[in-house]
C-alpha cells in the first residue's frame, strides 16, 4: 500500500526527535526482515492484538533504517510495517465500535440509539470508509422511522443531531408546522421570557426572526416592570435570559440605599445589594456613611446620632459626632457589636 509522503515525513520528524541513530549491521537488517515477515502473516492471520503489542517495539529498535545509507532497500519495509500498525490498530478500534453499536441496538431505544451513532459516525469515518456509509444508512433510516411519528419532540431530538440528512428535517418540519405555530402563537399571548428562551433554545431554527422579535418583547416588558418595581430576585430572572444590565442595576442600587436610609437606618437592603454585586460594596458603604453623616448634620437627633455609631462606630466622621454628643442618652443605645462585620472591614 502507498504511504502518503506527509505520513512519511511527519513519522521521520517523530523518529529525529525522540532517538538516536545508530547504524544497523548485517545481522540487524536480516533480523529486521524477519520481524517484517512475522507481522505481514500475523495481519493476514487477523492476529491484530499481536501486531499492536509487538511491532510499536519493533519499530522504535529498527527506527535507524530511515537514515541508515545501507538501509535503502528495506525502507520500504520499515514504511509498510508502521502502515500494518495503524491497519491493525484501525481495524480494533472499528471492531470496539461494532461491538458497541450491537449492544446499543439491543439495549436502546431509538432515541438513544440515534445519540449513539451521532457521536460514533464521525470516528467510523475515519477508521472505515464503507463501513461508515453503510452505518449512515442504518442510521439516516432510523431518523426517517422517527420522523413518521409527527411530534414536536421528535423533531427537536432529530434537529440536534449533527449527521442527519437535512431533507428528512425539512420534510418533517413541513408535516409539523402547523404544530409549531401554534406553540409560538401561545408563547406570544403569554409573553413569558422563560418559555420564550426555552423554545428558542430547543428549537433554534424554527421561526427563528419570530422569536427573536417575542424575546425582545418580553425583554422590554420585563425591564420596563423592574424598572418600576426594582427586584433583586427579578434581575437574577432577567440576567439568566437577558444578561446585565446597567440600568437596572442602578435601579436597584438606588432602591436599596433608599431601603437603607429611612428613618430608622437599616443597612439591610445593602447588604443584600452587595452579597450580588460584591464590586460595589466599598462605594456603596462610603456613599452610605456619607448620607448618614449629611442626615446627621441635618438633623442631630438621638436616632441619628445612634445610627451612625452603631454602624460606623470608627469611621470617619465618629469623632465629629462624639465631640458633639450632649447628652448622655444620645449614645445611651450605642453598642460597637451592633455590625461586627462592618468593623472588620474598617
Amino acid at each position: 500500500m502507498k504511504v502518503h509522503i506527509v505520513s512519511v515525513f511527519l513519522l521521520f520528524l517523530t523518529i529525529s526527535a525522540t532517538a538516536e541513530y545508530r547504524a544497523l549491521s548485517h545481522k540487524d537488517r536480516a533480523e529486521f526482515l524477519n520481524s517484517f515477515q512475522a507481522v505481514k502473516i500475523a495481519l493476514a492471520e487477523k492476529n491484530y492484538q499481536a501486531i499492536i503489542r509487538f511491532v510499536p517495539e519493533i519499530i522504535t529498535r529498527y527506527e535507524s533504517i530511515m537514515l541508515d545509507p545501507d538501509c535503502k532497500t528495506i525502507r520500504p519495509h520499515f514504511l509498510s510495517m508502521n502502515q500494518m500498525l495503524r491497519e491493525a490498530r484501525n481495524i480494533r478500534a472499528t471492531d470496539s465500535l461494532e461491538a458497541i453499536i450491537a449492544e446499543k441496538k439491543a439495549t436502546c431505544n431509538t432515541y438513544q440509539l440515534l445519540q449513539v451513532y451521532d457521536s460514533i459516525l464521525p470516528v467510523m469515518s475515519v477508521l472505515d470508509t464503507s463501513l461508515y456509509q453503510s452505518h449512515l444508512s442504518y442510521y439516516n433510516g432510523l431518523a426517517i422511522t422517527l420522523a413518521n411519528s409527527k411530534t414536536v419532540d421528535n423533531y427537536s431530538l432529530l434537529s440536534s443531531l449533527r449527521h442527519i440528512d437535512n431533507s428528512v428535517l425539512e420534510s418533517f418540519l413541513r408535516t409539523i408546522n402547523d404544530k409549531f405555530n401554534m406553540k409560538i402563537a401561545q408563547l406570544s399571548a403569554s409573553m413569558n421570557p422563560d418559555s420564550i428562551y426555552a423554545f428558542h433554545v430547543q428549537y433554534p431554527n424554527i421561526r427563528r426572526d419570530d422569536i427573536v422579535a417575542l424575546l425582545d418583547r418580553s425583554r422590554l416588558a420585563m425591564r420596563h416592570s423592574l424598572l418600576r418595581k426594582p427586584s433583586l430576585l427579578g434581575y437574577k430572572d432577567y440576567k439568566k435570559i437577558f444578561g446585565d444590565d446597567p440600568t437596572l442595576k442602578d435601579a436597584l442600587s438606588k432602591q436599596a440605599f433608599k431601603s437603607s436610609l429611612g428613618s430608622i437606618p437599616d443597612p439591610s437592603a445593602i447588604k443584600e445589594y452587595i452579597a450580588y454585586f460584591p464590586e460595589d460594596g466599598s462605594a456603596i458603604w462610603n456613599r452610605f456613611e456619607d448620607s448618614l453623616f449629611i442626615k446627621w448634620s441635618s438633623w442631630r437627633s438621638t436616632t441619628n446620632t445612634n445610627a451612625y455609631l452603631k454602624l460606623f462606630p470608627q469611621g470617619k466622621y465618629a469623632a465629629i459626632i462624639q465631640d458633639h454628643v450632649t447628652s448622655a442618652d444620645a449614645v445611651s443605645a450605642y453598642s460597637p457589636e451592633y455590625f461586627p462585620e462592618l468593623r472588620k472591614k474598617k
